[in-house]
């Protein structure tokens, strides 16, 4: 696999840190970090409130480089295993259910950072959801 200098345009290794031909720095992934999962592909297996998703996945990646940042959802907050139950992240949310049943019973504090760790990972599980969804899609296609 090889990926194109932003500079010149030359064609370096994947893993490569600095062009060959002119030695300027190439971005760790420079084809983007979503794959195949173009913001239209997000619109539409994100459904209702996708735009939302593609500003928040456009943050969480700047300059197409792969570097999964923590971003805020108040509705992941909120809702937790409603939100994830709604957005059709089931084994997440049974996951998430039984981590809470099992240890948030016992240790009453750690409830609320179970609840911030939601808010601030949200987006980041919804992603990598959708990241599964669409290499489903490609595989049944195929």
């Amino acid at each position: 696999m090889t990926s194109d200098c932003r500079s010149c345009g030359s064609s370096n290794e994947r893993i490569a840190r600095f062009c060959r031909e002119c030695g300027s720095a190439i971005s760790p992934v420079a084809a983007g970090p979503t794959g195949a999962l173009t913001p239209a592909l997000v619109r539409q297996l994100a459904g209702r409130r996708a735009d939302y998703y593609v500003q928040a996945f456009a943050r969480m990646f700047p300059d197409g480089t792969v570097a999964l940042k923590p971003s805020w959802n108040w509705a992941a907050f909120l809702g937790s295993v409603f939100w994830m139950l709604y957005r059709g992240l089931f084994l997440e949310a049974f996951v998430l259910l039984s981590f809470e049943l099992l240890f948030g019973l016992a240790h009453l504090p750690l409830w609320p950072a179970l609840m911030v760790g939601q808010g601030i990972f949200g987006n980041a599980i919804y992603f990598l959801a959708l990241e599964r969804r669409a290499r489903r899609a490609t595989a049944i296609a195929a």
